[in-house]
């Protein structure tokens, strides 16, 4: 394998016109000030456009150079928004929530630019559009449109486009096989590095991994108490919203013997993954973090999900039917305290939009976020790697950030350095891009990197009132269920 390693700053000579933002809110505020950094490229080449009139925190970059367009897309729009904001050469970055991914990212390639997202975001009203079938409003449906999209008419050495580059998904399936290496190396097994999803999959397989988490654990906490009616989140509401009412989704492993009540598969495609047609607010499972130990998580839909999941696959068979080995993945989400009674509140009164909404940044006063994979099932029973980022440290690199859009940024300005160094590639999905490279250029935002393996199962700290449906085997996937 040709290992690649980021650069500080792009080459003087490296083709790229401008950096355009297309949305500016949490996420945008923290990716502008490190790409600026990063990229080594004058402010004037950057430009931002969203549909709000712009914060104040951005006026220092204003001053410098940087250009900040008023634009609200809409599907009758888009062409015209996008060719008057971009141009051939140009690297877009999609920051946006309701604004359909595949859309923007199709006209991007036929017009020669590049471009990265941090999730498959359909149109406006497409998740709580109670008419349509539970199945397309998965994460996997969204998946199957966009490399359709991409098979019919793409070219494979067309402009570079990244899906689903953020923290999770992103960057939890680089963390995912760095955690592989890990497990397979303190197994004692002899292998080479893996070069593509076939390699991965079969070292899986040979560790004998049977469950993927994305465990994820938010302990920040603000100087403001959250009011009824207000919804508080260190992330984009209307984005965990959307997320929680869409249907329960996993990637479903070979080892599985009994299906959830009411889980269906798909019926074209890879049929990965599995899904239940219940809000995923509602789903809870089991997991476990370094700092905290075991959590009750919220199993909410990703990406990673899908693609993760598919990538793991070791098929069946000469005509790849079937599936001969495939982990369970699953992403246990437990935001922060405030942003989980947000949630709460939102469905106890029939998910109607708050009637407030705050982004805690500067008023975070304590906490961190503690983001990784959680690899289960293996020779060394579990292992956790992912990233442990405090308040304090987020706010040492970007002052008016926090630790999980810094995350975020993270994934974000790996993926645009790799594209822009990469730039045409075509379709690519986070697995396809070198994790080596990737962890690397995202090191500096991510705080403590942990590396921790654990002798924990779905089994421990179970009582009488909440017991386990399979005491025999820990890794079937109603053992991280709560009883009832």
């Amino acid at each position: 394998m040709n290992r690649q390693s980021p650069l500080n700053r792009l080459p003087d000579d490296a083709t790229v016109g401008h950096i355009v933002m297309l949305g500016f809110g949490t996420i945008g505020q923290c990716v502008l000030p490190l790409l600026l950094d990063r990229l080594g490229r004058p402010a004037e080449r950057f430009r931002i456009v969203d549909r709000f009139d712009p914060p104040d925190l951005i006026s220092p970059f204003l001053d410098a150079g940087v250009a900040y367009l008023n634009r609200t897309v809409t599907p009758d729009n888009l062409g015209a928004v996008l060719r008057e904001i971009t141009a051939p050469g140009d690297l877009l970055i999609n920051l946006t929530v309701g604004i359909d991914s595949v859309d923007v990212a199709d006209w991007c390639h036929r017009c020669g630019v590049i471009y990265v997202d941090t999730a498959l975001e359909p149109w406006e009203g497409y998740v709580d559009d109670a008419e349509r079938p539970a199945a397309e409003r998965t994460e996997y449906t969204l998946h199957q449109r966009a490399r359709q999209r991409a098979a019919a008419g793409w070219t494979a050495n067309g402009p570079t486009a990244v899906f689903t580059h953020g923290a999770n998904p992103g960057l939890v399936s680089h963390f995912a096989k760095a955690a592989l290496i890990e497990v397979a190396t303190g197994m004692g097994l002899d292998f080479d590095p893996p070069d593509g999803s076939e390699a991965w999959a079969r070292l899986a397989e040979r560790t004998g991994t049977k469950i993927v988490h994305i465990s994820e654990r938010d302990t920040q906490m603000s100087s403001r108490p959250k009011r009824p009616g207000e919804f508080v989140n260190t992330w984009s509401i209307p984005g965990f919203i959307e997320e929680a009412m869409m249907p329960v989704e996993l990637g479903w492993g070979t080892h599985e013997r009994v299906m959830p009540d009411d889980a269906k598969r798909q019926t074209s495609g890879p049929r990965n993954t599995i899904y239940i047609d219940q809000p995923a607010a509602r789903f809870l499972l089991y997991s476990w973090v370094p700092t905290h130990g075991q959590f009750l998580g919220i199993a909410i839909p990703h990406s990673e999900t899908v693609t993760l999941s598919d990538y793991l696959t070791v098929a069946r068979g000469e005509e790849g039917t079937g599936a001969a080995y495939r982990p369970t993945v699953s992403f246990v989400y437990l935001p922060c305290d405030s942003a989980f009674a947000s949630l709460h509140e939102t469905m106890m009164s029939g998910w109607q939009a708050p009637e407030e909404e705050r982004i805690i940044k500067r008023d975070v006063v304590d906490g961190h976020d503690e983001l990784g994979v959680l690899l289960l099932g293996h020779g060394l029973n579990g292992l956790w790697y992912g990233s442990h980022l405090d308040i304090h440290e987020a706010r040492r690199i970007v002052p008016y950030s926090n630790p999980t859009a810094l995350q975020v940024a993270a994934g974000v300005v790996a993926a645009t350095m790799w594209a822009l160094v990469n730039p045409a590639r075509g379709y690519c999905e986070p697995e396809d891009l070198p994790h080596d490279f990737v962890l690397e250029a995202a090191r500096p935002y991510l705080g403590r990197i942990l590396c921790e393996r654990t002798d924990w199962t779905p089994l421990a700290q179970r009582t009488f009132i909440d017991e386990p449906a399979d005491p025999h085997d820990p890794w079937q996937f109603a053992n991280f269920r709560p009883a009832g």
